[in-house]
C-alpha cells in the first residue's frame, strides 16, 4: 500500500493580515530631458566626438 503525503489545510489569509493601509503617496512624475542633437560628420555620416573632430576621417567641426 502506498502512502499519500499529509498537505496542511490553507489558512485563510485575511484573519493573519493586519488592516488595510492608506495608499501610498504618488511622486510627480519626473520631467523629461530632451535628447541632444549631436554633431555629424558630413563626410563619414558618424557622429562626432567631444572634441569636435571625427575619428574616421580627421573632420573638425569648429
Amino acid at each position: 500500500m502506498i502512502q499519500r503525503p499529509v498537505v496542511a489545510t490553507p489558512v485563510g489569509r485575511a484573519a493573519s493580515r493586519p488592516a488595510s493601509r492608506p495608499a501610498a503617496e504618488r511622486r510627480p512624475a519626473k520631467p523629461t530631458v530632451p535628447e541632444r542633437l549631436r554633431a555629424m560628420c558630413p563626410n563619414c555620416f558618424v557622429e562626432v566626438s567631444a572634441t569636435g573632430e571625427c575619428g574616421m576621417c580627421g573632420w573638425s567641426a569648429t
